[in-house]
Formats: structure tokens, C-alpha cells, sequence
């Protein structure tokens, strides 16, 4: 499991076992995982802040009660170690690691109220006998677990990535059918809880578990953290200073590395928010590092605006080309290292992202990720600030957002039914949403008893404050619910596959609190533009071409043109005598649509990668598709 891991954390490895009857654990390789262990913990180091042995994993504490392992970055970790050392504690080293150790010595549990940043660890009492285990708040740091059998003892199991808990006796490879519908379908699981893999869970974020040693029972995860978010009394201008000083506070923090970092950058408003921050933080004479995809010779190239904002910042470039031939040459790597299926060939733009980012000697990247679902960047959000208007009776402002948030007056009229459509009962919105889901045309190729197995996730409404409006709680959704989780999934496999360490300083609570707190008009203007108030508040330090751009691509791939361009391998793709057994898919009638937007009859879909791509990962992974009761009694009756 640990040589599964090792691109993880290809600087250090360190095993860790509590034999049985003892309350002292040792330390040692992973020859010691031969002999019998009540508590194993292993950990692949990827050395950021404090490279010396010092940041060795599995960490002990100095009287040998507690030991941890630990994955992610702790931005306030100088705060806490300061106000540790007041208390009496001595620290051996500089990592963040040994701080998290020591608050959770001292102030048990409620240390992670404390924390700010990204992590997942697991920390060992010997002698409470007991594990702990917690994902910070947005789950940018992942953990997963499962329960399997050694010999005729019951095991729980832990790691970073599901795909390795797979190795564990007992664990099938069995597929969950209501995740693989929702991903067939294109719609949102909302269940943080579960992934593909039917026997293996993620801890939610914001979540701890503690495990007893020896009780074969599983604990329920309780959370640790919610959003504090009520109304702000600031005026506009004040909104403005606060946002500007909360962005440029978190990016300051998460500029702490003992390694060379930079930048992802897309020539959007948020990664350049960012590259900008790093340059007013940083002053004219250090040297900033950006990492850019280009998609030249297709509609969503983004050149020029790299060109523009990294001329500006004076940043050292590095650009990312990617041919759709090296799609086909990777796939094999790229699936196993996401482990799960993906949304696009956009991931593997990102894949190519951080790889480059390792090809020039960079082990972190900054990324813009959580900026959009904070601050309403999305133009799909339009409809739900219109339904916050027309709630309000606010009809005049609700007919001129129509316009303004549209292209056209058919656009418009779109745009306003479907806001009056969001004023409905959130119950009535749901059943409406999974009737359509699960009758609609396009989904006709999935195999009907599949499709009825989605969950065709809506708004959680979250926020549950009163006057929330639809538009915060459509935030408070896609930042917890549908967006984000698969977007910081997709850049944690894509960055660690390449031993990149991915931060995101959009995602700190402070600055969620807050900006989940404003006004609807604070983030669409009355005009239709989004992020509205974040667009000001970078407006002295990020130049007004970046910052009163309209459009939105972050890392697209011409996806289309990439499907004709690898036509005959789709084709193959699709010859039945290949498809995994039990796929609950139509392949035949995939196929002929397929050829339909070769031959011009039809436009492309997102579902064509989609299909292939859980093609690709049933193999990789020999995943088993159960089949329907009344497929296998018809079975068995042949």
C-alpha cells in the first residue's frame, strides 16, 4: 500500500506499529508490518516545510502516548507554536507537523478549531487506546476508509487514495451504482460520504472519527465545523477593504515553503488575483513562477491574457502544450492515478498542469479553485440572484437582470422562467429535478434499473439562517455539496500524481464566512456582473482587463476536437467485445450517436467521455457491475 502511495511522498516513508496488550508503539520500516499489530500507521513524505528529518512521519510526542500521521499544510502553524511555547511546550524542529502534534497533546480534539488550513491525519492515543481520525473543513486534503478481514479478524483501513484500499482482503471491487448513474446522467452525487467503489467511504469534510481499539464496530463521523455566517452591517466600500485584506491574509500564509513554489494560471480573474497577490506580497525583486496551460489553435486558448497578466506580474512563465494524441498515450496512468472517473479531459489539462510545474522544479502550486462558488462567479448563479429579487418583490430589478445576464431576449426569457421556477418549494424543486433526470432523452443509453439509481442531488440549502436567499444557498451548495468536492478530488489526485503539493487560499473559513455573508447585490450587480465585490476588491493590484473580464474558461480542452481527432481509438473504445461485463450502458447506441457528430448529423456531447472514461476505469480497476434481480433470475433461468 505504501509503494501504491510512494508519488504521494517520494522523500521520506515511515511505518509505525502498537503490538498487542502494549500501550508503546515503535517506530521502525515496513518489515515491521509482518508481525502482528493491533494499530499500523504509514506515511510517504512529501517534504514541504521543514525537510530535515525532523518532519519524519509517523511523529511521536516526546513521552510516547501520541503519534501521528498527517497529510497537508497548516497556514497559522507559527501562531499556534508561539502560543504552544507559552504554555511550556518545546519544539525539535520547525514542521507544521510537530505543531499540529503538540495542539492536539495539549488541547485534545477542540485543537482542530484552531487549525487553519488543509489536512487529513489520524492521530494514535495509546493510552486512551484509541484513533482519531478528521478532514479539514472544505476537504481539500482527502481520507477514505473501508473495512475488510485479515484472516478472521476484522480490519479498518485508512488512506489517501481509495484506489489502494483495494489491496485489502475482503474489500470488493464491486461498483457503487447510484454514484456511476449520477456520473452517466451528469448530475451531482451530494453524497460526500460514498465513492465509486461500493465498499469504500470518504470522511466528510469538517468531520472527525474516532476508533477504539479492538471494537469491531464502525463510529459514526460527527462534524466539527460550520459555516458562521449571518447578514454583514458593512457598507459596500467597507465589504470591499475587508475582502482585499482577508485574500491578501490568506495568500500570505499559504506562501510559507521550505521548496520552490508558483502559481497555476488559467489568465482568469482568480489565478491572476493570486499571481498579483504574490507579487504585492512578495515585492518587485523575488521571483514568481507561473504555470500555464495554452490551447493553441482552438477557441478557448487563453494566451493572451497570460501574456498580459504575467508581463505585468513579471513572472517567470511556464507554458503547458498538450496534444490530444498524449491523451491517449497517458490514459492508462492518468485513470489509475485519479482512481475515479472524471468529469472531462479538462482534468488531464490540469494533469498536464502539474506536471510541468515538476518538470521546472516547483513542488507547490497555488490554485484559484473555490473563488467562483465564494463569490458567484458562475454565470449559472444568474437565475438564483433573480429569484432572491423576485422574492423581494423587486420586480423591476428582476426583469433588468434578465437582460443584462443574457445574450439575447430568448436567452432572457430562459433566464426569468427559470428563476420563477427556484421560487418553488425546495421539495417540489427536488422531485421535479429527478423526474427529469431520470426520463430525460439523453440519458436514454444508461440501462433503465441504473438510471433509477441516481439520486439527482438538488440545493441542500445549507445555510438554513433565516433571509438567506436562494442565491447563497445555491453558494453554499456547490462550495460543500456539488462543485467543489469534485474539483479539489480531481486537483489532489492531479497534483500528488506528480508530487505537487495543490493549495487553494480561496478556501479559508474566515473568508467563506464572510463572503457567504453578503448581499446578493454585493456579488451580481445589478448589471449581471458576478463577483462583484471580489472584482474591487483586487482592483488596485490586478490590472482592469483582467478584472472586468466577462468571460469564463479556466483549463479547457477542446474536448470535441480532441473525440474526432482520436476517433478510431473512441471507435475501438466502443466494440463491444471489449466493454467491461455488466456495464449498464448501451454502448451499441452510444457508438451510433457517436458517428452521427462525426459525420456532421449531430453535436458533441459531454457523455462520449464520460462513457469512455468509465470504460477505461472499469478496466483499469476490474471493476464488477452487479446486475439487476430480475436480470439474474432471467439469467439463471436460462
Amino acid at each position: 500500500m505504501l509503494s501504491d502511495l510512494a508519488h504521494r511522498g517520494p522523500d521520506d516513508r515511515g511505518v509505525l506499529v502498537l503490538r498487542p496488550g502494549l500501550n508503546l508503539a515503535q517506530q521502525g520500516d515496513a518489515e515491521l508490518a509482518r508481525e502482528p499489530c493491533e494499530v499500523l500507521l504509514a506515511q510517504q513524505r512529501l517534504a514541504v516545510v521543514d525537510t530535515s528529518e525532523s518532519g519524519h512521519q509517523p511523529m511521536s510526542s516526546t513521552d510516547g502516548r501520541f503519534h501521528l500521521v498527517y497529510n497537508g499544510e497548516i497556514y497559522n502553524a507559527e501562531a499556534l507554536r508561539v502560543e504552544l511555547q507559552k504554555q511550556g511546550v518545546q519544539f525539535r524542529g520547525t514542521s507544521d507537523t510537530e505543531v499540529l502534534l503538540a495542539a492536539l497533546q495539549t488541547w485534545g480534539e477542540a485543537a482542530v478549531n484552531r487549525l487553519v488550513g488543509m489536512y487529513a491525519f489520524a492521530l494514535l492515543d495509546t493510552q486512551r487506546r484509541q484513533v482519531l481520525l478528521a478532514r479539514d473543513p472544505f476537504g481539500i486534503k482527502p481520507l477514505y476508509w473501508t473495512c475488510g478481514r485479515l484472516g478472521d479478524e476484522p480490519v479498518f483501513v485508512f488512506a489517501s487514495e481509495p484506489g489502494t484500499l483495494l489491496q485489502v482482503p475482503g474489500v470488493s471491487r464491486e461498483a457503487n451504482r447510484s454514484r456511476v448513474a449520477d456520473y452517466l446522467m451528469g448530475l451531482d452525487s451530494g453524497d460526500l460520504s460514498s465513492t465509486f467503489f461500493a465498499d469504500i467511504s470518504a470522511l466528510r469534510p469538517g468531520h472527525l472519527m474516532r476508533m477504539k481499539i479492538g471494537d469491531a464496530g464502525v463510529p459514526r463521523p460527527h462534524r466539527f465545523w460550520k459555516l458562521n455566517i449571518s447578514p454583514t452591517t458593512l457598507s459596500f466600500e467597507q465589504t470591499v477593504e475587508e475582502v482585499r485584506s482577508r485574500f491578501l491574509g490568506s495568500v500570505e500564509r499559504h506562501l510559507r515553503s521550505d521548496v520552490p513554489l508558483g502559481v497555476a494560471l488559467s489568465g482568469g480573474i482568480d489565478s491572476s488575483a493570486i499571481l498579483m497577490a504574490m507579487r504585492h506580497i512578495a515585492g518587485p525583486n523575488e521571483d514568481i513562477h507561473a504555470v500555464s496551460y495554452l490551447a493553441r489553435g482552438s477557441a478557448v486558448n487563453e494566451e493572451p491574457w497570460i501574456d498580459l497578466i504575467t508581463k505585468e506580474a513579471g513572472a517567470i512563465r511556464h507554458d503547458v502544450l498538450v496534444q490530444p494524441q498524449e491523451l491517449l498515450e497517458d490514459l492508462p496512468g492518468f485513470i489509475r492515478s485519479q482512481g475515479e472517473p472524471v468529469g472531462s479531459t479538462s482534468i488531464f489539462a490540469s494533469d498536464c498542469v502539474f506536471r510541468g510545474a515538476r518538470d521546472s522544479g516547483l513542488t507547490v502550486l497555488l490554485s484559484g479553485q473555490g473563488a467562483d462558488e465564494l463569490f458567484a462567479g458562475y454565470h449559472g448563479y444568474a437565475p438564483y440572484r433573480m429569484a432572491g429579487a423576485l422574492r423581494q418583490g423587486q420586480l423591476g430589478a428582476w426583469w433588468k437582470l434578465g437582460t443584462s445576464c443574457a445574450s439575447d431576449e430568448s436567452s432572457a426569457l430562459k433566464l426569468r422562467a427559470t428563476s420563477i421556477g427556484l421560487t418553488l418549494p425546495s421539495s417540489i424543486r427536488r422531485s421535479l429535478r429527478r423526474i427529469k433526470a431520470r426520463s430525460a432523452e439523453l440519458h436514454s443509453f444508461v440501462e433503465p434499473s441504473w438510471r433509477s439509481s441516481a439520486n439527482a442531488h438538488g440545493e441542500l440549502g445549507l445555510a438554513g439562517q433565516d433571509g438567506s436567499t436562494p442565491l447563497n444557498h445555491r453558494l453554499i451548495d456547490t462550495l460543500f455539496c456539488s462543485s467543489i468536492p469534485d474539483l479539489l478530488r480531481y486537483a489532489d489526485r492531479c497534483s500528488m500524481r506528480h508530487s505537487i503539493e495543490c493549495r487553494v487560499p480561496f478556501l479559508e473559513t474566515d473568508l467563506a464566512n464572510l463572503a457567504l455573508s453578503l448581499p446578493d447585490q454585493a456579488l451580481i450587480a445589478s448589471d449581471g456582473t458576478t463577483k462583484q465585490v471580489f472584482r474591487e476588491a483586487i482592483r488596485p493590484f490586478v490590472p482592469d482587463a483582467i478584472v472586468d473580464r466577462r468571460d469564463k474558461l479556466g483549463f479547457p480542452t477542446p474536448e470535441a476536437q480532441w473525440m474526432e481527432t482520436l476517433a478510431v481509438w473512441v471507435g475501438d473504445t466502443l466494440d463491444s467485445v471489449n466493454i467491461p461485463e455488466g456495464l449498464p450502458i448501451d454502448v451499441a447506441a452510444v457508438r451510433q450517436d457517436f458517428e452521427k457528430v462525426r459525420a456532421g448529423k449531430s453535436n458533441y456531447s459531454w457523455r462520449f467521455w464520460r462513457v469512455i472514461n468509465l470504460i477505461k476505469w472499469a478496466e483499469t480497476f476490474d471493476i464488477e457491475f452487479s446486475q439487476p434481480a430480475s436480470r439474474q433470475q432471467a439469467s439463471s433461468i436460462a
